[in-house]
């Protein structure tokens, strides 16, 4: 079985917290609690009809974890960078992450995907930003690095009602079993 450490990443209060809960079954928290430092979770899959396990990293998203979490970057395959769709700064953010990513991880670029979480929250009306501007993000990244072996995707979430988060991890798996194939063929 192969181990694959993902990371959850993203400003404060997004949802990544409640992401991972959904993914593992453990339904949606009522309550909201910040994350202090961070916290793992295990859950096996298949991948490309490959047995893995996916070691999943919650990270802390306030400023004062900074130092913190930088540790937790280490021996990352995989990354979600999440934002809420109804909080402008922590779409702003995103290209901040994708450079604590990049350079905490020990890998350089590593796949990951945008997840524009809290999605449920334009069925009642209030403001969210468009798909349309999170996929420009997600391939303005793609096409800006020369290196990249991978492309970066968007994909709209809802941790309250559970809406592609399973799909969420499925293609994460699926972009980081691809990338390491292709590293080992110049390993």
């Amino acid at each position: 079985m192969e181990l694959l450490k993902v990371i959850l990443i993203g400003d404060g209060s997004v949802g990544k917290t409640s992401i991972r809960k959904r993914y593992l079954g453990h339904g949606f928290p009522i309550q909201y609690l910040p994350t202090l430092g961070a916290d793992f979770s295990v859950k096996n899959e298949i991948i490309c009809g490959k047995k893995v396990s996916f070691q999943i990293w919650d990270l802390a998203g306030q400023p004062v974890f900074e130092t913190i979490r930088k540790m937790y970057y280490r021996g990352a395959r995989g990354a979600f960078i999440v934002c809420d769709v109804s909080n402008p700064e922590s779409v702003m953010n995103i290209h901040n992450w994708v450079d604590e990513l990049w350079r905490n991880n020990g890998n350089g670029p590593i796949p990951f995907v945008i997840l524009g979480n809290k999605i449920d929250k334009r069925y009642t009306g209030e403001y969210c930003i468009p798909d349309q501007t999170l996929q420009g993000i997600a391939q303005g990244i793609t096409t800006t690095g020369d290196t990249l072996q991978f492309n970066v995707t968007y994909l709209p979430t809802s941790a309250n009602t559970g809406e592609n988060i399973t799909e969420a991890f499925k293609r994460l798996g699926m972009q980081v079993v691809a990338h390491r194939m292709y590293l080992s063929q110049y390993i």
